[in-house]
């Protein structure tokens, strides 16, 4: 008599469990400096990083830059806390990031902490709009914009 699947099914969900509570770091071991995360239920997030950091678009800018600065040799991966059958929330997270100070610049890459920006990415962010400021365009000055063209019947 064959087994049924049950048990197999059991493990199933068991394991893509533990996948979903799982929180990661990034490790510049050059200069120290942590990233800190926290990796989801299809268990690609840290890839995302490294794949952002190669192609040069990583959102974090002082991540990409010593990234490019030190190499791809020098960066490391590494989970730093896994939960059983429960889900790690955003907390567990930001303890992480506290404990190993990853949201400092001197310290670590995140920019955010306990769902607030750091005054550093805050700073950033106004820099970048204030460089980035949108400008009406000029008008024409040669063109009536008003006039209806000779063509049109009114």
């Amino acid at each position: 008599m064959k087994r049924s699947s049950g048990n197999s099914q059991r493990r199933l969900t068991y394991l893509e469990k533990l996948k979903a509570g799982r929180v990661y770091v990034i490790i510049c071991r050059k200069n120290g400096k942590t990233w800190v995360g926290k990796e989801g239920p299809k268990g690609n997030r840290p890839s995302q990083h490294y794949y952002a950091l190669r192609q040069g678009r990583h959102p974090t800018q002082r991540m990409q830059d010593d990234w490019n600065r030190y190499g791809a040799e020098q960066f490391v991966f590494a989970y730093v806390l896994r939960i059983g059958e429960r889900r790690i929330d955003a907390s567990a997270e930001d303890d992480c990031i506290e404990l190993l100070r990853a949201h400092e610049p001197k310290y670590g890459y995140n920019r955010m902490l306990r769902g607030e920006w750091t005054a550093e990415a805050r700073r950033d962010e106004a820099e970048r709009r204030r460089k980035n400021k949108w400008k009406p365009p000029e008008p024409d000055e040669d063109k009536e914009s008003d006039s209806i063209p000779d063509d049109v019947e009114t």
